[in-house]
């Protein structure tokens, strides 16, 4: 016997108490690469079965991606410089037919969700986390919205980003007025 498998032997006898340790061990060796043939087998027949579902989630997420690197500047440009210093805003569709003005709610609540979603993705991902998430708070309608906006813009990392953003636009920077922003040791 070499010195390898006297050493193998030894290691594997704590785990086989039978006899026939070397055939227990042979037996848990092949059950192990049995397992590992089926998981394989299993992960590459769900990809065949479902790639037009794996198609279409992998599209989404790249429009998805790319979707929140062109919309964020528009939308950070397209805010008002006053928008943290004015009190709460009335609603832009308010004066439109309700049939409109509830289907344009609707998009524009679930365009803050994907920014929501992509954002809090984002942050485990390289992307725009914080800014994403910010912009997907300023589309979504929810009581509180406004105290957490307040918030995340004093965040540092996300009024000089986008200051940036605005500034490279032609834009003013954002006013904030930070009597009327609460504070994160004010609580």
């Amino acid at each position: 016997m070499t010195n390898h498998e006297h050493t193998c032997r030894n290691a594997l006898s704590l785990h086989c108490a039978t006899p026939g340790r070397l055939r227990c061990v042979q037996f848990f060796g092949k059950f192990v690469e049995y397992l590992n043939y089926i998981t394989i087998h299993m992960i590459t027949e769900f990809i065949y079965e479902n790639r037009s579902i794996l198609i279409w989630l992998t599209s989404l997420s790249t429009l998805t991606f790319f979707g929140t690197i062109l919309l964020i500047p528009v939308i950070l440009i397209r805010m008002s410089a006053e928008y943290f210093v004015t009190p709460e805003r009335t609603p832009i569709f308010e004066r439109r037919h309700p049939l409109i003005r509830f289907t344009l709610l609707l998009l524009k609540n679930l365009l803050g969700l994907i920014f929501l979603i992509a954002g809090f993705v984002m942050l485990f991902i390289p992307g725009q986390g914080l800014l994403t998430i910010f912009i997907g708070i300023t589309l979504i309608n929810f009581p509180g919205k406004r105290k957490l906006e307040q918030r995340l813009i004093l965040h540092p990392k996300v009024l000089p980003i986008i200051n940036s953003i605005r500034q490279k636009a032609g834009k003013t920077p954002l006013i904030i007025d930070n009597k009327h922003i609460l504070r994160k040791d004010e609580n």
